[in-house]
């Protein structure tokens, strides 16, 4: 019992100086120590812009698109007041535009009528005898069209319809500052589709036998010139115009200077 003790003491003894002669060996490579665990980069934070004053965000319920505009990539959002002051100023040269459209209309219209009533000449009436009168003369028109109308020849067949105007001439007589003057016209019908004779005779006995005047016009300067055609007068015509010029533009030229007055304009919200 004593030397089964004593063998395995000794056995372990020997286990021991085993263990220590390894620890002390040189040839064995020491194991290396265990690797850190890798290191996760953080993402560094991009540095902060501070915007100046002029490319401030835009003022809460405003909209984002009205006023945005790039610059090499910049995305900036204008001033509203500086919006509104370019409108504003746009605004005051249309309406000075519309002023001095108004004063252009009104001399316009003064040079124009001026030119037609110097054009046209002056036109008065004068009461008339009619002297002569002439045969009644019966014309054949081959009628197409309004545009499409043609005189026949005796005895020529129209290709589309006949047509038939009658006319006769008369002569008349009047007097100007005790100054007598002549002068003449035609009388005739409209494209009749029968023949219009006894109706154009009617009027030629008329013309003939009355004995009352009938009325002519003639120019104030010049009485040859005559018509018994009704003639429209040059100071009536070109004074319309310039009464309608000069309304429009003086329109034009209040519209202008309320606008300018009020500080806005019928197209802004």
């Amino acid at each position: 019992m004593q030397s089964s003790n004593n063998a395995a003491a000794g056995k372990e003894q020997e286990n021991s100086n085993n263990m220590f002669n390894l620890l002390n060996d040189s040839n064995i490579t020491p194991l290396p120590p265990p690797s850190a665990p890798p290191m996760i980069d953080e993402e560094t934070p991009s540095p902060v812009y501070n915007k100046p004053s002029e490319y401030s965000s835009a003022a809460p319920n405003q909209d984002l698109d009205a006023g945005v505009g790039t610059t090499n990539g910049l995305v900036t959002v204008m001033d509203p007041s500086q919006q509104r002051g370019g409108s504003s100023k746009r605004q005051r040269c249309q309406m000075y535009g519309v002023i001095g459209l108004g004063l252009a209309v009104i001399v316009l219209s003064i040079v124009v009528g001026s030119l037609i009533a110097r054009a046209v000449g002056s036109w008065k009436t004068a009461d008339a005898t009619v002297v002569q009168v002439s045969d009644i003369k019966v014309n054949e028109y081959d009628y197409c069209k309004e545009d499409d109308v043609r005189p026949l020849d005796t005895g020529e067949t129209p290709k589309c319809e006949l047509m038939y105007v009658c006319s006769f001439d008369f002569r008349y007589r009047f007097t100007v500052d005790n100054d007598v003057f002549f002068g003449s016209s035609t009388e005739k019908s409209d494209y009749e589709e029968v023949d219009c004779y006894d109706d154009m005779l009617i009027e030629q006995e008329f013309f003939a036998n009355s004995e009352e005047p009938i009325e002519i016009y003639y120019k104030h300067k010049d009485p040859s010139d005559n018509d018994y055609d009704e003639q429209i007068d040059g100071k009536t015509a070109g004074g319309f115009v310039i009464i309608v010029g000069v309304l429009a533009g003086v329109s034009m030229i209040i519209f202008g200077v309320s606008m300018l007055c009020c500080g806005r304009c019928c197209c802004i919200e």
